[in-house]
């Protein structure tokens, strides 16, 4: 059997390194490229399609959730492993959404990502034990924020959530300052959030619900 080709798309270089030479080491598999934003990801993807992509959900220039999304409108056929350092709701309802192969925080053991990597290579999915957990409360809330906002809003909600501010978030997702504006003001109305204190506090909730989720869990 050919080895599952696999492109990584992490921006961080030490881990994406790491995620070249585990791919690599493994004779089930070969990395045919790698890319430090989702442009270029993006553009790798389209030119080689891969059977595995591994994605880092918060890219630069293009986020990893808008990424997958074009590549599912293309009907691409590469299954996708989201991977994250953000246990928030946001991203765990944008993967639900897309109807992603997989789903490993960054702080698990390297034994799991390989357990994701075969699974998802293989046509099954892998999912963490947080995002079953979020994925259950997500069900039974017909208000839950994947039925709300965009896949776009959501990645602003969850900067919001990091701390950073319109401008961070403009050059982090490589949009306009104005449209970055916009895309609060819409958060803020759908959300029924009077202010931008409101929209702070109701993003931190949902990173830190989803956190004592995990913990739970663990």
């Amino acid at each position: 059997m050919s080895p599952w080709t696999t492109v990584i798309i992490e921006d961080q270089f030490l881990f994406r390194d790491l995620l070249v030479k585990l791919v690599n080491g493994d004779p089930r598999f070969e990395c045919v490229g790698a890319a430090g934003d989702g442009e270029a990801g993006l553009a790798l993807c389209r030119r080689l399609h891969p059977r595995l992509v591994c994605l880092d959900l918060n890219m630069p220039r293009l986020g990893g959730l808008a990424m997958a999304e074009q590549l599912r409108a293309e009907s691409n056929g590469s299954r996708i492993l989201a991977l994250t350092s953000c246990k928030d709701e946001t991203s765990i309802a944008g993967v639900l959404e897309l109807g992603l192969a997989g789903y490993v925080e960054k702080d698990q053991p390297i034994t799991v990502l390989e357990k994701a990597m075969v699974a998802v290579a293989e046509g099954r999915t892998y999912y963490s034990p947080t995002f079953n957990t979020v994925r259950r409360r997500l069900g039974g809330n017909p208000m839950a924020v994947s039925k709300i906002l965009s896949l776009r809003e959501r990645e602003v909600l969850q900067l919001v959530a990091r701390g950073l501010t319109s401008a961070e978030i403009a050059r982090d997702l490589d949009l306009s300052l104005r449209t970055v504006g916009n895309h609060r003001y819409n958060i803020m109305k759908k959300l029924e959030l009077r202010n931008a204190a409101e929209m702070v506090a109701y993003a931190l909730k949902q990173d830190q619900t989803s956190a004592v989720s995990s913990r739970a869990v663990d």
